[in-house]
This record gives C-alpha cells, structure tokens and sequence, in this order.
C-alpha cells in the first residue's frame, strides 16, 4: 500500500484497525507504518503492556505519548513525507490538529483502503468467531424454552444475554434485539414493555462476543400457530435467505447476492417491505465492509465473513428476518449459525 500510494508512512488511527493489524488492543492508540520501521504508539495506561507487546513482536516499537498522540508524529514524520491517513475515520477536529502538528507533511487520503486489508479473516479469526455462533445457537436453543405469555421483550432480553455470558460470551457485540408482534416489523427497534401473547411473532437478532470478535444471528418463530399470513411470510423469507446463501462465493459482487435474496421476495409481491440491505460483513466491529447491497460495487474475497439477512416487515402484522453469518470460500458459503431456521411454532 506505502508503494502503491506512493506515501513514505501510514497512520492508522481507529483503534479497531490497530488490533486487526498489530493483535494490540487499546482505547488510545495509533499505529505508524513505513516501509522500515513500525511504531506503536499509546499512553501510559497501556505503557507495561505495550512493552511487553513489542518485546514478544520485534517488528513493533513502542512510542508513548500524550492525550493527543499527533503531537509526538512530527519526530517520526519529517518534512517533505506523504502521510496516508485514514479520511473515513478523522474527525474534522482531528484531520486539522493533525495537519496542524505535521506541517510540511503531505496528508493522503486512503479511505477505506485500509479498512479493504482487513476484510478477509485469518484462520484463528475465523475459529473464535466460530465458536462465538454456537454460543448463540446454544443460547437461542435454550431462550425459546423460556417464552411464556405476558414475558416482555425486555426481560426477554436479559434472559438471552444471560445464556450467552453462560455459555462463554464476553459479552454482546451489539444491543440485543427482541421484538413481539407488530413491532417485529420495526427491523432495528428496541425491546420495550411490549408483553407476550399467543399467536405473536418473535424476532431475537443478537450476538456474542470471543476474542474480541463478533457473532450475529437472527431468528423469528412463532409463540403458538402460526396463521396462514404469517407462514406465507416465514416461507418467502426462509427461500430467499436460502437463494442469498447458495449465491454466496468468493469472485462474486456483493450485488449479486443481494439480488438473488431480493428478487424471491419481489416475486411473492413483498418487495416493498424489504427496505435494507441484505447483509455486512462481520469482524472486530459488528458491521464492516463488505456491504451486501444492492448498489455496491465490491466483490466477495475469501476469507470474508458476512450475513445473509433478507427479510419483510409489514405494519401491524409484524416482520420475519433469518440472519446467518457465513465465511466466504471459492466453493461458496461455509455457515457459522447452525440454529434452525425452519418456522417454529413454540407451544405457548
């Protein structure tokens, strides 16, 4: 990247591309890159374990610095350099200090050229994010048990992340999502005091947390019979999660997938109640490149690890979503989350 961007350095600045990058975690840190020397530069709240970080990896030296780490760069960054930043993560605030502390610097910005290096998974990623997704299967397996009427989405909640942290989660990679009824048709909304009655549909969409790497899984059943509206909906989503799944193979644009979930929904006459994108990709962050939608341009590499999420949300009768989180191969999509995905009818 220094040679293709013709920079002398690269700074990387969002702390989440620091730990893919180096394996160093830190709320404060920055991460110089020239083609001789990589500094790693934090402050004294991580001094011990920074130096014994660079100690057990040579290739990294440690810099301490202040609050604001830019002004420790011009030692490392002389006059006449080209700088590549990351655009898409400065602040306005920032860009400017930066500017301000490396004068004679010429700032170049990548975007989310860095963020790309970061897309596909290493083994050992691919493992605890493995491992994270059976937490989920196992939690989602025991959380279903455990639904009775007059329960709300919000102790419903409580009770999901529980399972998980049993199980071994560090925690959720993201705030847990349990809606009844209508309001399972509001595809981000926020368990609430809503209660739990016979023939609702239940959206979990959750995650789980293990070496610092995520999970995501959705599943939406039904507290008792379903109706006729309801297993016409499961149905068609639960075909075009399967159509986007197969679609799924390194070399493929990312549009493609979406297309191939979306048009099975458009067929049954939904398409106007599928309004998001029909997956991301999953990392460090919850959400990260690639996006699966339909006006990008990006293609699936290997090694990547994304969601399949299609899904319909019509008012006042409630939404279905089937999320998996997959790994990217040249021979298609290896599933992560093995929970069911056939319409379940919880006995209520």
């Amino acid at each position: 990247m220094l040679k293709r961007e013709s920079c002398s350095h690269i700074l990387l600045s969002d702390s989440v591309d620091v730990e893919y990058l180096t394996g160093f975690h830190s709320s404060n840190v920055l991460a110089l890159i020239s083609a001789h020397r990589s500094l790693l530069l934090t402050d004294f709240r991580y001094r011990s374990a920074a130096r014994r970080f660079c100690a057990k990896h040579s290739q990294w030296r440690f810099v301490e610095i202040k609050e604001n780490g830019f002004s420790a760069l011009p030692t490392h960054v002389p006059r006449g350099s080209r700088l590549g930043i990351q655009a898409n993560v400065l602040t306005v605030e920032q860009f400017d200090r930066l500017a301000s502390c490396c004068k004679g610097v010429r700032l170049v910005k990548l975007s989310g050229t860095v963020t790309d290096v970061f897309t596909a998974k290493m083994p050992a990623e691919v493992s605890a994010m493995r491992r994270a997704a059976r937490i989920g299967d196992a939690a989602f397996a025991r959380i279903v048990t455990e639904l009775r009427p007059g329960i709300s989405e919000h102790e419903t909640a409580l009770l999901l992340e529980e399972h998980c942290r049993a199980l071994g989660s560090e925690g959720p990679s993201f705030d847990t999502i349990v809606l009844f009824g209508a309001r399972s048709a509001l595809p981000h909304g926020r368990p609430g005091s809503a209660r739990l009655k016979r023939g609702d549909f239940v959206l979990l969409d959750f995650g789980c947390m293990l070496g610092g790497l995520c999970s995501d899984m959705t599943r939406t059943v039904v507290f008792g019979k379903a109706s006729e509206t309801q297993t016409r909906v499961y149905k068609t989503v639960l075909s075009a999660q399967t159509v986007g799944r197969k679609a799924v193979r390194a070399g493929v644009g990312v549009a493609e997938v979406d297309k191939a979930a979306r048009d099975v929904i458009i067929a049954a006459g939904y398409g106007d109640f599928f309004g998001h994108a029909t997956g991301h990709g999953v990392g460090r962050r919850i959400h990260e490149a690639p996006r699966v939608a339909q006006k990008s341009k990006a293609v699936l590499p290997p090694g990547a690890v994304v969601t399949v999420e299609p899904g319909i949300y019509l008012p006042d009768v409630g939404g279905v979503r089937i999320e998996d989180m997959v790994v990217v191969t040249g021979s298609g999509a290896n599933v992560l989350t093995r929970a069911p995905r056939q319409l379940m009818e919880i006995a209520a």
